[in-house]
């Protein structure tokens, strides 16, 4: 995975990308115990590139340039052996995620990846299953409360909270005055 990171840090300096952090599965992995996955889920931000209009031209002209296979499946772009999806950036949580998603550096290599309190609310805003499943299991951790209500509230998600509150016999911390 090492690899495959600091090709993603070389898409930013080399403009083929303007920003990407980890998000969803491998990016909970940080937070709660691993599950299966099939890709690397990547959010990114292309420069001067509305989500309307998004096409992966730049990606691949880099791959090309790089002398790097061109593999595409169902999920994505392999990059270094490991399936990349590239999820642009088409939400305001999206943007916000990105944009805060806290920097670690591992092996010598540096890569954002979202918080946990955006990976929850992204959760809330999916819906699926996996995410319900998953949201589960970050409220067993450690997170900031306050931080996630203000999330809930911000990004319209207070009725997927309460849904998701009575579902699963779970305290609405949110819904407290």
């Amino acid at each position: 995975m090492r690899q495959t990171f600091v090709i993603l840090n070389e898409m930013v300096s080399e403009g083929a990308i303007k920003d990407y952090a980890l998000c969803e599965a491998m990016a909970a992995f940080r937070y709660i115990e691993p599950a299966a996955t099939r890709d690397m889920d990547v959010t990114v931000e292309m420069a001067g590139i509305s989500a309307s209009l998004l096409t992966f031209d730049r990606i691949k002209e880099f791959l090309v340039r790089k002398n790097m296979p061109l593999n595409w499946d169902e999920e994505g772009i392999e990059i270094c052996g490991i399936p990349v999806q590239l999820i642009p950036v088409s939400t305001d949580l999206d943007r916000e995620g990105l944009e805060t998603a806290s920097i670690v550096s591992e092996d010598e290599i540096s890569f954002k990846v979202w918080k946990i309190e955006y990976l929850m609310a992204k959760c809330l805003q999916v819906g699926r299953a996996k995410d319900n499943l998953r949201l589960v299991q970050f409220l067993e951790t450690s997170f900031d409360q306050d931080l996630f209500c203000s999330l809930v509230d911000k990004f319209g998600l207070r009725n997927e909270w309460a849904s998701f509150c009575k579902k699963f016999d779970v305290e609405d911390f949110c819904g407290r005055s």
